[in-house]
């Protein structure tokens, strides 16, 4: 069954707001602040943990380890892996992103 636009689009918040987890780690890889994702924080919960499937597994993939029901904390230096997976996520979304493109964005991407 291929997916719709509304779930695409879900699909593509919440990969964009793992990207922006991670990448705030990556930017400021000291500031203890981004290293804990909570997932009980309403835009958090709503946007990422909402969706079904294996969210809690791909954080951990990422290198996060699940501390107690509700925080993910990126521990340690493994910076090589979550940039891979960043490159990964980008990948695995990149033909929903280019669908939902605006024909100026499309230019840009090219």
């Amino acid at each position: 069954m291929a997916a719709n636009s509304a779930d695409e689009k879900k699909l593509l918040a919440a990969v964009d707001l793992l990207l922006k987890l991670t990448g705030n780690i990556v930017k400021s890889p000291t500031e203890a602040k981004f290293r804990t994702i909570r997932s009980t924080i309403p835009k958090i919960k709503s946007t990422l943990f909402s969706l079904k499937g294996g969210i809690p597994d791909l954080v951990e993939a990422l290198g996060f380890s699940r501390v107690d029901e509700e925080h993910f904390v990126f521990v340690g230096d493994y910076f090589k892996v979550l940039k891979k997976g960043q490159a990964m996520l980008e990948k695995a979304v990149e033909s929903i992103r280019v669908k939902y493109m605006t024909p100026e964005e499309k230019v840009k991407w090219q």
